[in-house]
């Protein structure tokens, strides 16, 4: 049995370590986050930013990123490691917020799979294979929050109103989790950003007489994917004149 408790000694949470069923094991978890993120500090409110205009939604995709990939050059035919990664993603989102038009909403949509492995083991999390990792689950974790809170505060200076979505990936699963729940805990004072919170792993947002749909790609060939989205979604797709859907999961 394991037990979660606050700052002040107080039991929180509590869980048994058993085999249980996947669906009561992502209920639990998601207890716990809840649990860890009571006491997180909360970031205050920041100035709005002035904008060209209100008509337009500037969005911001990634898909795929494996923050964590080790890969050596010898082997691989180039370098790649968390330091490499963090600078890269920085520098292109500085340059995608630099040539987007000034738009009062941004929308920032990781599509999952942002790391590359989901624990103190570097394994897939559902078929266990074996990954290449560079460095300690612990670090990147600390490099994942780091990464995406700086993403945050250069689209803050770029937009009004911003809504995150960290989708579910088939690397990710467990961490997206964790970086719904803590993102919309650190910025629940701070009413210019929403954070999508839901749990399943299709994602939506209605601007205007556009839908936007997200899914990383695991759960559902692209086939039937559009199928999936309209039935989930119905009322917006009704809505809506014009729809989008943006998925990643097949890659090389």
């Amino acid at each position: 049995m394991s037990t979660l408790y606050d700052k002040d000694g107080i039991k929180s949470a509590q869980w048994v370590k058993s085999s249980i069923d996947a669906q009561r094991q992502l209920e639990l978890m998601q207890e716990a986050v809840k649990a860890m993120a009571e006491d997180l500090p909360r970031v205050k409110s920041t100035p709005r930013p002035i904008f060209a205009n209100e008509n337009l939604l500037d969005l911001y995709v990634i898909t795929d990123y494996h923050l964590g990939m080790l890969a050596w050059n010898q082997e691989a035919g180039d370098d790649w490691d968390v330091g490499i990664a963090e600078d890269l993603l920085l520098k292109w989102f500085r340059a995608a917020i630099a040539s987007a038009p000034g738009s009062k909403v941004g929308v920032l949509a990781n599509l999952g799979d942002f790391l590359h492995w989901d624990g103190l083991d570097a394994v897939t999390p559902s078929s266990g294979h074996v990954l290449d990792a560079d460095t300690r689950f612990q670090k990147l974790v600390r490099v994942a929050i780091r990464v995406i809170r700086q993403i945050i505060d250069m689209l803050l200076a770029k937009h009004e109103i911003l809504h995150v979505i960290m989708a579910e990936g088939n690397h990710d699963m467990a961490s997206s989790i964790w970086l719904r729940e803590w993102l919309s805990a650190i910025y629940e004072k701070e009413p210019r950003i929403t954070v999508d919170r839901n749990p399943d792993p299709y994602y939506c947002y209605e601007f205007g007489n556009t839908s936007l749909f997200f899914h990383h790609g695991h759960k559902s060939k692209q086939a039937s994917l559009d199928s999936v989205l309209v039935a989930k979604y119905r009322d917006v797709f009704g809505r809506t004149k014009h729809s989008y859907a943006h998925c990643g999961h097949l890659h090389h």
